[in-house]
């Protein structure tokens, strides 16, 4: 008797743990734009801030909007936005907000919440405001990327006295671009990587300085691109070759071709953070005559 009621209790768990959820957003903002489509960004989808799957739809009998996540396990960490980190949920005094935080199978399968402000209609602290060195230029807003079928922007940074000169530059590769130089398109701070370049070259500590190629990741198809395998439970993950094919068939050429660039392997290093810094070591596997340095953060 006592390990059938265990086997039930078991199988009791797991049907709760395994219940689809319910967000309703019963308030927000008053200058919300209209129009506007309100997303779940968070650890379920890659903090992707614009995933259709994870887009608010609106209740008109109810007056308010809902999304239904399907069953899960474990815990979610989450925050609301209207596609973009600019526009991020705050609180009432447009201040940040820790991650809002749900586990499966232990709370209600239906979260009423309110969104009190978003970060850039206003508030009491200053808007974002761009940030990026005048050494950082936009290569192009819409690089194409054949290998993947897509466009990206890709952002680079010149080394002091670049102009001036007639030397030949090592050259690094970033992930996440947005991340790398501004403030205003950054996730949750940039990584300040031109202000500290351009203080290296200033106090002479800087080896001669680098050219920094820093490529935007593609919002809801970053997991896609920065895993090289499928993930069979989520369906995700599995471009991460096209991607690096992308960066050596591609990108790179284009770099050595338009700037004075060492193209040896020893001058030329590829980096990222997170799912980025995966990305990056595969592709220094993928292609170690290509990538003679690799910076996983």
């Amino acid at each position: 008797m006592k390990k059938v009621f265990s086997r039930l209790l078991a199988r009791l768990r797991r049907r709760t743990t395994r219940s689809p959820v319910t967000f309703r957003l019963t308030a927000v903002p008053a200058n919300t734009p209209a129009g506007a489509t309100i997303y779940l960004a968070g650890s379920c989808n890659g903090w992707t801030t614009d995933d259709p799957a994870y887009a608010f739809s609106f209740d008109p009998a109810a007056g308010d909007y809902y999304l239904t996540l399907p069953p899960g396990r474990g815990a979610l960490d989450y925050k609301f936005c209207r596609g973009s980190w600019v526009t991020i949920e705050t609180d009432a005094d447009n201040l940040a907000i820790p991650n809002r935080h749900y586990l499966f199978g232990q709370q209600n399968q239906v979260v009423e919440q309110q969104i009190l402000n978003w970060e850039d209609q206003g508030g009491s602290i200053p808007p974002r405001q761009h940030s990026a060195s005048p050494n950082v230029h936009i290569l192009a807003p819409a690089f194409a990327m054949p290998q993947l079928r897509r466009t990206r922007r890709v952002w680079v940074y010149l080394p002091p006295g670049y102009e001036g000169s007639t030397r030949r530059y090592p050259v690094l590769y970033l992930q996440d671009g947005q991340n790398i130089f501004d403030q205003y398109t950054s996730f949750a701070g940039e990584w300040g990587v031109d202000e500290t370049l351009d203080a290296l070259a200033a106090s002479g500590h800087d080896l001669g300085g680098c050219l920094v190629v820093a490529v935007d990741n593609g919002g809801r198809h970053r997991l896609d691109e920065y895993s090289p395998w499928r993930n069979k439970r989520t369906q995700r993950g599995g471009e991460g070759a096209q991607y690096v094919d992308f960066l050596v068939n591609t990108l790179k050429p284009y770099i050595d071709h338009h700037y004075r660039t060492q193209t040896d392997r020893d001058s030329t290093g590829v980096a990222g953070s997170s799912m980025g810094g995966l990305l990056a070591t595969y592709a220094a596997l993928r292609y170690p005559a290509v990538f003679g340095r690799v910076g996983v953060l």
